[in-house]
């Protein structure tokens, strides 16, 4: 979790331009939000004694942050994510 704060701190700041290539965006989409979205086994017991799981929340943050950088090409790359996980 504290990848993704740092990421969203870099993401906020002078150097978001880091995030504007394309390789660089689909690389932590595929190794770090994703992963990082999805529900996990463990979340569930969380869920009982926490309302919100930190873990989802920061890569939520993080997309929020990057999203208006390159709106087009993280959608586009979201929906072909999304596709192949409904896929599967």
């Amino acid at each position: 979790m504290a990848g993704i704060r740092f990421l969203t701190t870099i993401a906020k700041s002078c150097h978001c331009t880091l995030f504007t290539e394309q390789n660089a965006l689909q690389q932590v989409c595929e190794s770090i939000v994703v992963p990082n979205l999805r529900v996990r086994a463990d979340d569930e017991e969380v869920r009982a004694t926490t309302p919100r799981c930190r873990r989802r929340q920061a890569a939520i943050s993080f997309v929020r942050h990057v999203a208006p950088l390159r709106h087009g090409p993280l959608a586009a790359y979201a929906d072909l994510l999304l596709a192949r996980r409904c896929s599967t």
